[in-house]
C-alpha cells in the first residue's frame, strides 16, 4: 500500500452508488461516443476530483509488529530487519550461523562423551537433546547460507529490497521517520512469495537475455575493433611522424632557448612571422601553473576548454531501451515508408560524442 487517492463522494441520488459519467451511460445505451463527448467527459471527471492536498493520504496497514520477509531468518520472527538494510541482514545471518555451529559442536561433544561411558546405558534424555541440537543447528546453518546466497546473488536488485527501499522513501516524504532496523513496516504489506518468485523470474530472464546479447556483441565487436583501430593507429603514427619531421626541419629548426627573448620581442613588436590573433577565444589561467600533470588535470577539469572555447561538436542520438519498442517502430516504418527517416533516427542504438577542434 502507498499513496491512495479516494474516489469522489457519491451524488445525492439516494442509492449510495457513485454517479455514472456520460461515457458509461453511452456504453449502456450502445450508442457511439464521439471524440468531443469523450473530451468533455474527461474534463468533467477531472473537475470532480478535489485538490490533491486534501486527498493525498497514506493508508497504513494494521500491524503491531514488523513482518519483514526473509528466507533464512524466519526463526527470528518480528526481529527480522528490513529487506533493504543489508548490513543488519548480514549481521543477523552471521549470528544465526554461529549459534547453529555452536549447537553442532555441543552435540558432537555429547556424542564423544558417550563413547567414554564404558558400558553405562545412554540416557534417553541426553539422546533427545543430542538430536535436537543436531536438527536445530543444521537448520540454522542452512538457513544462514540461504540468506547469504540471496544477499550476495541479488543484492540491491532483490524484489523485497526494492520494495522496502521504495516505501521507506515514501514514508520519509510523508513526514514519517522509518526505523533504521525495521524500515517502514507500518506503511505497507510486503509482497507474498508468489509475487516475489514472479518478479525474480522476470529479473533472471531479462539479465540472461541481456548477457547473451552482450556476449555475442562483444565477441563480434572485439574482432571488428581490432581490425579497425589497427588501421587507424598505423595512420595516426604516420601522420604524427610526418608532422614532427615538418616542424623540426621547418619552423622549429632555428628556435632555441638562446634566441627566445628575441623571438618574443619580435612577436610583440609585430615584426615576426608569428602573428597573434586576438579574436580567437582564449582562457586566462591567472595564478594557475601547468608545471605538472596534476596541475594540468586540475585546470582542465576546472575550466573545461571544450565548453569554454566552443571548439567541439556534439552529436547525440537517442534510441529506445527495449527491443519491443524497436520492433514497434520498425513495423510502423513498414506501414509508413515516408516516416522512415524519423524512425531511423529514433532507433539508433549508440551515443556518439565527437569532440574535435573546428
Amino acid at each position: 500500500m502507498g499513496v491512495y487517492i479516494p474516489p469522489p463522494p457519491p451524488s445525492g441520488n439516494g442509492t449510495g452508488e457513485a454517479p455514472e459519467d456520460e461515457s458509461t451511460k453511452q456504453r449502456q445505451n450502445k450508442t457511439p461516443v464521439t471524440e468531443q463527448q469523450q473530451s468533455n467527459t474527461y474534463a468533467s471527471n477531472i473537475a470532480k476530483i478535489p485538490t490533491v492536498n486534501k486527498l493525498l493520504t497514506m493508508i497504513f496497514p494494521n500491524v503491531k509488529f514488523p513482518q519483514n520477509p526473509s528466507f533464512g531468518l524466519r526463526m527470528w520472527g518480528p526481529l527480522v530487519p528490513a529487506s533493504d538494510n543489508h548490513l543488519a541482514l548480514y549481521g543477523l545471518a552471521t549470528f544465526q550461523a554461529m549459534i547453529g555451529m555452536y549447537m553442532l559442536g555441543r552435540a558432537r561433544r555429547l556424542r564423544k562423551a558417550n563413547f567414554l561411558r564404558a558400558g553405562i546405558p545412554y540416557p534417553k534424555g541426553r539422546l533427545r537433546d543430542n538430536l535436537i541440537l543436531i536438527g536445530v543447528g543444521s537448520i540454522a546453518v542452512f538457513q544462514s547460507g540461504l540468506e547469504y546466497s540471496r544477499l550476495l546473488l541479488l543484492g540491491s536488485m532483490d524484489p523485497w529490497s526494492v520494495e522496502a527501499s521504495h516505501y521507506r522513501n515514501i514514508a520519509t516524504e510523508n513526514g514519517k521517520k522509518p526505523s533504521a532496523w525495521f524500515g517502514a513496516y507500518d506503511s505497507y504489506t510486503p509482497m507474498n512469495i508468489d509475487e516475489y518468485r514472479k518478479k525474480l523470474r522476470r529479473y533472471i530472464e531479462v539479465n540472461e537475455n541481456y548477457m547473451n546479447k552482450t556476449s555475442e556483441a562483444w565477441k563480434l565487436g572485439k574482432v571488428l575493433d581490432y581490425q579497425k583501430y589497427s588501421l587507424v593507429y598505423d595512420k595516426m603514427v604516420k601522420q604524427n611522424q610526418a608532422l614532427t619531421d615538418d616542424l623540426l626541419k621547418g619552423r622549429l629548426k632555428d628556435m632555441t632557448e638562446l634566441n627566445k627573448a628575441e623571438r618574443l620581442d619580435g612577436i610583440l613588436e609585430g615584426s615576426s612571422d608569428v602573428q597573434v590573433v586576438e579574436d580567437i577565444p582564449t582562457i586566462h589561467l591567472g595564478n594557475h601553473k601547468l608545471d605538472s600533470d596534476d596541475d594540468l588535470d586540475f585546470v582542465w577539469g576546472y575550466v573545461n576548454p571544450w565548453e569554454e572555447l566552443n571548439g567541439g561538436e556534439t552529436i547525440i542520438r537517442l534510441f529506445p531501451r527495449s527491443l519491443e519498442r524497436v520492433d514497434e517502430l520498425l513495423a510502423s516504418t513498414e506501414e509508413n515508408p515516408e516516416d522512415h527517416e524519423k524512425t531511423q533516427t529514433k532507433t539508433q542504438t549508440d551515443i556518439i560524442i565527437n569532440e574535435g577542434r573546428k
